[in-house]
Protein backbone atom coordinates (compact mmCIF):
# COMPACT_ATOMS: atom_id res chain seq x y z
CA UNK A 1 0.00 0.00 0.00
CA UNK A 2 1.43 3.41 -0.79
CA UNK A 3 1.50 6.22 1.48
CA UNK A 4 -1.48 7.93 -0.54
CA UNK A 5 -3.90 5.54 0.48
CA UNK A 6 -2.88 5.36 3.78
CA UNK A 7 -6.28 5.47 6.20
CA UNK A 8 -6.51 4.96 9.84
CA UNK A 9 -9.47 4.29 12.06
CA UNK A 10 -9.03 6.25 15.76
CA UNK A 11 -11.64 4.80 17.75
CA UNK A 12 -12.18 6.78 20.58
CA UNK A 13 -12.11 10.61 20.76
CA UNK A 14 -10.40 11.09 24.09
CA UNK A 15 -6.97 12.89 24.52
CA UNK A 16 -4.82 10.32 23.34
CA UNK A 17 -7.14 9.83 20.43
CA UNK A 18 -7.55 12.97 19.62
CA UNK A 19 -3.22 13.37 19.53
CA UNK A 20 -3.14 10.08 17.37
CA UNK A 21 -5.32 11.47 15.05
CA UNK A 22 -4.24 14.86 14.47
CA UNK A 23 -0.54 13.52 13.81
CA UNK A 24 -1.68 10.54 11.30
CA UNK A 25 -3.27 14.36 9.67
CA UNK A 26 0.07 15.82 9.73
CA UNK A 27 1.39 12.57 7.93
CA UNK A 28 -0.50 13.21 5.25
CA UNK A 29 -3.48 9.68 6.20
CA UNK A 30 -6.91 9.84 6.05
CA UNK A 31 -8.14 9.47 9.25
CA UNK A 32 -11.85 7.95 10.47
CA UNK A 33 -12.82 8.88 14.26
CA UNK A 34 -14.98 6.12 15.67
CA UNK A 35 -16.81 7.18 19.09
CA UNK A 36 -19.74 5.42 20.62
CA UNK A 37 -20.57 8.25 23.44
CA UNK A 38 -19.92 12.41 23.49
CA UNK A 39 -17.23 13.38 21.55
CA UNK A 40 -14.13 13.87 23.70
CA UNK A 41 -14.52 11.33 25.91
CA UNK A 42 -14.79 10.79 29.69
CA UNK A 43 -12.30 13.57 30.64
CA UNK A 44 -13.76 16.10 28.93
CA UNK A 45 -17.31 15.19 29.30
CA UNK A 46 -17.63 13.73 32.81
CA UNK A 47 -14.49 13.40 34.59
CA UNK A 48 -11.78 15.91 35.02
CA UNK A 49 -12.97 19.35 33.56
CA UNK A 50 -16.54 18.93 35.12
CA UNK A 51 -15.07 17.96 38.27
CA UNK A 52 -12.47 20.94 38.45
CA UNK A 53 -15.46 23.31 37.66
CA UNK A 54 -17.40 22.13 40.45
CA UNK A 55 -14.06 22.10 43.00
CA UNK A 56 -13.20 25.90 41.64
CA UNK A 57 -17.11 26.80 42.66
CA UNK A 58 -16.89 25.24 45.45
CA UNK A 59 -14.06 26.89 46.67
CA UNK A 60 -14.93 30.16 45.45
CA UNK A 61 -17.91 29.54 47.96
CA UNK A 62 -15.60 29.03 50.67
CA UNK A 63 -14.05 31.79 49.87
CA UNK A 64 -16.83 34.26 49.82
CA UNK A 65 -18.44 32.83 53.10
CA UNK A 66 -15.01 32.89 54.93
CA UNK A 67 -14.18 36.93 53.52
CA UNK A 68 -13.78 39.46 55.65
CA UNK A 69 -14.71 42.18 53.64
CA UNK A 70 -18.37 40.81 53.40
CA UNK A 71 -20.19 44.35 53.54
CA UNK A 72 -24.06 43.56 52.82
CA UNK A 73 -23.55 41.23 49.92
CA UNK A 74 -25.96 38.33 49.95
CA UNK A 75 -25.45 35.26 47.98
CA UNK A 76 -27.55 31.62 47.99
CA UNK A 77 -25.56 28.87 49.20
CA UNK A 78 -24.26 26.86 46.17
CA UNK A 79 -26.44 23.96 44.42
CA UNK A 80 -25.14 21.07 42.43
CA UNK A 81 -27.54 20.01 39.76
CA UNK A 82 -26.29 16.84 37.53
CA UNK A 83 -28.18 14.21 36.12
Amino acid sequence: MSDDNLHIAVIGSGGSAMAAALKATERGARVTLIERGTIGGTCVNIGCVPSKIMIRAAHIAHLRQESPFDDGLSAQAPVVNRP
